[in-house]
């Protein structure tokens, strides 16, 4: 199993994920989040229903990629040790002893930490806050692609770059992560890309 990336054309997606009951709730939601929303502004190219899509990870290793951001930015957002296992107190504790904590500020960084791991979408518009419909989490492409590039810069690597499989750290874990998120966005940054 584990986290993938995917593009979606978005009519579509609200068509096969939401009930038609409660569309125009999303709908409405989004219009009240995103100022001068156009739903047919997204484009989608069908080619894209046949690509290989990346995966990020398993769970755990997305949520090492969360907790490097959370210490290093010392945003409490979503830290909640109490649900952490041995494995992801190790993590805590390594980022904690090799990272300075609440050393960078990193401007969007809530598209990343206040949203879902998976079913979460990312809209390529810019808005300020991430926004929760039932499960769904709604976040700006725009904003975690400025995110990953404030990251990329506090530890001072190359977003497109290769990812780096000789270490295997959790620093550099959290840096796949990013290049791979990244690199998937931008390679066409104006498509709607859902976590699933």
């Amino acid at each position: 199993m584990g986290l993938n990336l995917r593009r979606v054309d978005f009519p579509d997606w609200i068509e096969i994920s939401i009930s038609k009951k409660e569309r125009q709730d999303l709908i409405h939601l989004i219009y009240q989040n995103i100022p001068g929303y156009n739903p047919n502004c997204f484009p989608y190219d069908d080619e894209d229903e046949d690509f290989n899509y990346p995966r990020v990870g398993s769970y755990g290793v997305y949520n090492t990629f969360r907790v490097c951001l959370e210490v290093l930015t010392g945003d409490p957002l979503e830290i909640d040790i109490s649900d952490f296992d041995n494995f992801e107190l190790r993590i805590l504790d390594y980022f904690k002893e090799n990272l300075e904590n609440n050393s960078i500020e990193i401007p969007y960084v809530r598209h990343i930490l206040l949203t879902s791991d998976c079913e979460n979408v990312l809209l390529p518009v810019a808005f300020d806050q991430p926004f929760w419909f039932h499960d769904f989490s709604f976040s700006s492409s725009i904003g975690v692609m400025r995110a990953l590039e404030s990251f990329a810069d506090a530890l001072n690597f190359n977003l497109c770059e290769p990812i780096d499989q000789n270490e295997l750290d959790p620093i550099t874990t959290a840096k796949n992560v990013s290049k791979i998120i990244y690199q998937f966005i931008n390679e066409k940054p104006d498509v709607v890309v859902e976590f699933c």
